[in-house]
Order: C-alpha cells, then sequence, then structure tokens
C-alpha cells in the first residue's frame, strides 16, 4: 500500500513571521526584548559577516532570556503564544488548511523546525501532529541555557528527519517550506512546494 509523508516547516510557512523574536517579546516584554536584541547586535553583525553561526546566535539569545527560568513556566508561556498567533492572525491561513486536510485524511505529517520546542510541542499537541525542533536543555526543570538537541536547521533537518522515518517505507515525500534552511529537506522530497508570503 502506498503511503505519503509530509513535511512542513514552521516559520514562515506554517506562520507569516519568524517566532523565535514573536515569542521572545510575547513573553519578556517589549522593553525587555528590546533591550536583550540591543546587547546581541553585535554579534547579529558577525552573524552576517557570516563570522557566527546561525546555531551559535540563537544559543546565545535563548540562554540570555530563557536561562533558569522553570520548564513548566516556559511551556505554559508556548501554549499562550499558539493561542495569541491564532487570536492575531499570526497563521498563514491556506498553508494551515493543506495540513489540516492532510491530517482528515490520514497522512503521515511532521512539522521540522528550527524554532524551540517551547512554542513547537503544544502547537503540534493541539493538532496531534509529530514533530521535529530544536529543544532547549534542562537540569531539574531549570532552563540550563543550552540546547538539548542541535539547531534544527538546513541539514540538521534532513539527519533528524532520517533518523526519525524510514523514507523508504513511502512512496510521496511532499515538502513544504520557505527559505534556504529547507534545502536539505527538500532534496528528501518528492513533491516540493515552496511558500512565499
Amino acid at each position: 500500500m502506498s503511503k505519503t509523508l509530509v513535511l512542513f516547516d514552521f516559520d514562515g510557512t506554517l506562520t507569516k513571521r519568524d517566532t523565535f523574536p514573536q515569542f521572545i517579546f510575547f513573553s519578556q516584554g517589549y522593553l525587555k526584548g528590546l533591550c536583550g536584541f540591543l546587547v546581541f547586535s553585535p554579534m547579529v553583525l558577525l552573524f552576517f559577516l557570516k563570522v557566527v553561526s546561525g546555531a551559535r546566535l540563537k544559543e546565545k539569545v535563548a540562554a540570555y532570556f530563557f536561562k533558569s527560568i522553570n520548564q513548566d513556566e516556559l511551556k505554559i508561556k508556548g501554549k499562550f503564544f499558539i493561542e495569541n498567533l491564532s487570536a492575531t492572525d499570526g497563521f498563514n491561513d491556506p498553508v494551515m488548511k493543506s495540513l489540516q486536510n492532510y491530517k482528515a485524511a490520514g497522512v503521515e505529517v511532521c512539522i521540522v523546525s528550527a524554532s524551540l520546542d517551547i512554542w513547537i510541542e503544544p502547537f503540534c499537541k493541539q493538532f496531534n501532529l509529530n514533530y521535529l525542533c530544536t529543544e532547549l536543555g534542562y537540569e531539574n526543570g531549570i532552563c540550563s541555557g543550552t540546547f538539548k538537541t542541535p539547531n534544527c536547521n538546513n541539514n540538521e533537518k534532513a539527519v533528524r528527519i532520517r533518523q526519525k522515518y524510514n523514507l523508504n517505507d513511502f512512496s510521496k515525500i511532499v515538502a513544504y517550506g520557505n527559505s534556504n534552511g529547507d534545502k536539505e529537506m527538500f532534496e528528501l522530497a518528492t513533491e516540493t512546494i515552496l511558500i512565499r508570503n
């Protein structure tokens, strides 16, 4: 029997914008968020000059804002953030409709995102979806300020997909994405759909 796997990127694909800075402002407040990004502006410049990797920058920013916060508190903020995205038209409705249609048809659907599990997990629980994403590390229920898993972008997306699935089990693999960070995921697919916002 033929089987289909559908892979969805999250930021800029299912959502209209990158949710990492959105979540920071949502969870920390505008003033603290702005101050934090000003602190990291030199490192952001180094990122654009390709001196610092995006993964390293993201981990440093995540540590600045989330280190020492209780895991349960972050989970609650993640759940509220997803609810707020829905309430403020933050999702890409046509792509969300496609996702829901696949689920209704019984197709295997997986979210593959560089975003953090803080908000990817509650989103996927809401729609009963599998997911692969960047996971924060915790020690005794407190955020350690480091990543438990590598930043799930670029080649790491393909690595994690292959770890989770035997791709030979699927006669059709559909991938939705919006950026170069989805390139390696696209290379695994038999059909690719590039989202332009």
